[in-house]
């Protein structure tokens, strides 16, 4: 966060002689245990607030607040429930912090880390009013991340009893981010998101400094200690075990066998292989790749360029004729200061750019994971996800030059030299296959990402949304001027009563119409997946009025014309359905009426008899893969109910959509309470299904 230009000047003065005796060990403190020396007050939601302008200002109004309300006391680190957070005047990037707090009955805190909510601590009994945003599942999560993400909510509880101090030991390479308390894993290298940013596509902060956060009671801390990680450390800990995770080598670190193309132009070194200083052209792999997550090691000399071909067809230009290049390039470098954004490292070249600021200086390893599904290429780099994009999605490229290799579905895997002794070692490959076993076929290797979320908690609105994040009523289905915001008597926004803090409530049945902007569902023209993740609670037997009823509804056109949805039909007992309906001359090309259709043509998952109740919250998740295909395999749908498969269907489905003036309907014809809607970027797996559903029942 911000910083004013005096902070600078100060840390040289205040760090105490303890600090400089202790960098000779292995972890130094950050708290002398005597004064508040290396710290100042910064509570960074205000400051953010602040105009650019004023917010040094703002910084300087907090300081003498942060002296009130933060002492030392008894070699600990003491705040009374007030004022600003104590923020370290260091930055930090990739590092091992040990704190121990204290605390007392019906307070939380946190620790920020780059700047950043945060590592959530609670008081994790009743008595302390926070089960409703589950603080009975214990402290140590990533509380600010995206609802469901991996890390939201800790593994276990391992609180201590009020009086007792417990001991944080955090671990925090790029956003990988692991979290020890009192000896027990609670969080297991899950991506940190940034906060700041409300649709988390921006990476956490490559530095930043740490905040010690005050909310609401007493908070006592002490042995806080830090110790920065190096480069070969965060390597071995991003990288693991590549046999134990199904890698397979593609470099025996010896010579060039499995390799083809310009072989001349590389050579094998101590180890690695390395471009021949003005050579180059594609050194590739003898095998083609269809799916695959891709792992390496790389060094740049000062100013140097290479890159990484992805589905390169044997012949041509890498990054034309292939898939795509990403981009290996030496960003610091004078020569390339006036590039294009899609020209920096990482960047899908000339496609899609990457995000900047974490790449090691040049003379340094860098570790690097790419996953690439489909047209979906996600690229990984030191911890931090710098891209995450669907290529089939662009149509803008640098200089308006085409890439008539982009929609390659298979090809080989290489680097693309250009002159330069850019050095590689340790590549591994893992292909990503479909399986029989599992409706969601063909899942990436990367974790899922929340791409829509409405919580209901505080408003209508999406807590996360990509694009457009507000509500809008319409008086129809056909969605003609509509309004933004809730204007129906019919729903209404409760504060209390969800699965989690507040809720939608329908009332009764109408015409109007309540709905999202449906670019929220990650549409892609060729191989298309996601999830649907929602919570219902009412008897459809006893609360519904006559006719059909669709919680869920998304489609640019008409219910049965390119669409998605989830209903109770009119018969009692009502049964639920999913319906995954393609266009509608590819699945219906004779126009049959649907009640002449056979049932088994009708494109839908039927449950007889499924477990809803006005007492007990249901949860409904359903799921789609390989839609609009670039291969003659069928598309999967699946429906999930309370954590379990309840059936799937597999078809063709080409979904021809306008994202822009598609609807993400909710609650048509439907009374009772919805909550906690949630897409995800892909089709999730039986397990992930379970393991969220399973998340939310913990509470």
């Amino acid at each position: 966060m911000v910083r004013i230009a005096i902070l600078g000047t100060l840390l040289l003065a205040t760090l105490s002689p303890l600090l400089a005796t202790a960098q000779e060990s292995k972890f130094r403190p950050l708290f002398d245990g005597k004064t508040l020396h290396g710290w100042y007050g910064n509570n960074p939601h205000v400051t953010a607030r602040a105009a650019e302008d004023q917010r040094a200002a703002v910084l300087e109004e907090q300081q003498a607040e942060f002296k009130a309300h933060w002492t030392v006391e008894n070699g600990e680190l003491v705040n009374d429930g007030h004022g600003p957070y104590a923020t370290t005047l260091e930055e930090f990037g990739d590092i091992e912090l040990l704190v121990d707090y204290k605390t007392v009955a019906k307070a939380d805190s946190g620790i920020y880390l780059r700047g950043t909510p945060q590592v959530q601590i609670w008081d994790t009994t009743e008595a302390g009013g926070k089960w409703d945003r589950q603080a009975n599942l214990g402290s140590g999560g990533l509380f600010n991340n995206s609802k469901g993400a991996p890390g939201q909510l800790p593994l276990s509880l391992a609180d201590r009893a009020f009086g007792e101090w417990n001991e944080f030991r955090i671990l925090q390479i790029g956003s990988r981010t692991w979290v020890e308390l009192n000896g027990q894993l609670v969080v297991d290298g899950a991506i940190m998101e940034n906060f700041w940013d409300k649709s988390r596509s921006t990476p956490l902060p490559a530095r930043g400094p740490i905040h010690l956060q005050t909310h609401g009671g007493e908070i006592r801390w002490k042995n806080i200690a830090v110790r920065e990680i190096d480069n070969e450390e965060a390597i071995r800990r991003l990288r693991g075990d590549d046999r134990q995770l199904g890698f397979t080598s593609l470099f025996n670190g010896q010579d060039l066998s499995g390799w083809t193309g310009t072989v001349d132009d590389y050579v094998v070194q101590d180890g690695t292989i390395m471009c021949s200083p003005g050579r180059g052209g594609v050194l590739f792999t003898e095998q083609e790749y269809k799916d695959f997550v891709v792992r390496l090691e790389f060094k740049l000399p000062p100013g140097g360029n290479n890159g990484l071909a992805i589905r390169y067809p044997g012949q041509g230009r890498a990054a034309y004729d292939g898939m795509c290049e990403l981009q290996v390039l030496d960003n610091e470098a004078e020569k390339y200061a006036d590039l294009d954004p899609r020209q920096y490292h990482g960047s899908v070249y000339g496609i899609a750019a990457a995000h900047r600021g974490y790449l090691r200086p040049a003379g340094q390893w860098n570790y690097q994971e790419v996953t690439v599904q489909g047209s979906r290429i996600r690229v990984e780099l030191n911890g931090t996800v710098i891209v995450d994009v669907d290529v089939d999605t662009i149509n803008d490229y640098q200089e308006n030059r085409p890439h008539p290799g982009k929609t390659l579905r298979q090809g080989h895997f290489g680097f693309a030299g250009h002159n330069d002794p850019v050095m590689f070692r340790n590549i591994a490959i893992k292909e990503l296959s479909s399986t029989d076993d599992d409706p969601a076929s063909d899942l990436d290797a990367a974790e899922p990402k929340v791409i829509f979320s409405a919580s209901f908690d505080q408003g209508v609105d999406a807590d996360i949304a990509a694009g457009d994040q507000r509500l809008y009523t319409a008086e129809s289905s056909d969605r003609e001027s509509p309004r933004v915001g809730l204007h129906t008597d019919a729903v209404a926004q409760i504060d209390e009563g969800g699965i989690h803090g507040g809720a939608l409530k329908f009332t009764r049945k109408t015409s109007e119409v309540v709905y999202y902007s449906g670019d929220h569902l990650g549409y892609r023209p060729r191989d298309w997946q996601g999830s649907l993740s929602v919570w219902l609670k009412l008897d459809p037997d006893k609360d519904l009025d006559p006719g059909y009823c669709d919680p869920i509804q998304v489609t640019e056109r008409a219910w049965n014309d390119a669409a998605l949805f989830i209903d109770f039909d009119q018969d009692l007992p009502r049964d639920f359905r999913l319906g995954a309906f393609a266009d509608y001359a590819s699945w219906n090309p004779d126009d049959i009426a649907w009640d002449k259709l056979p049932v088994a043509e009708r494109p839908m998952v039927t449950v007889k008899r499924p477990p809803f109740s006005s007492e007990e919250w249901t949860h409904v998740c359903f799921t789609w893969s390989n839609v609009n295909a670039s291969d003659d395999q069928d598309a999967v749908a699946s429906l999930y109910l309370n954590g379990k498969l309840a059936g799937s269907l597999r078809r063709p489905l080409q979904f021809t959509w306008n994202p822009e003036r598609t609807a993400l309907m909710i609650g048509l014809n439907y009374i009772g309470l919805m909550d906690e809607l949630q897409v995800f970027d892909r089709a999730l797996s039986t397990e992930q299904v379970s393991q969220l559903y399973g998340s939310w029942m913990k509470q």
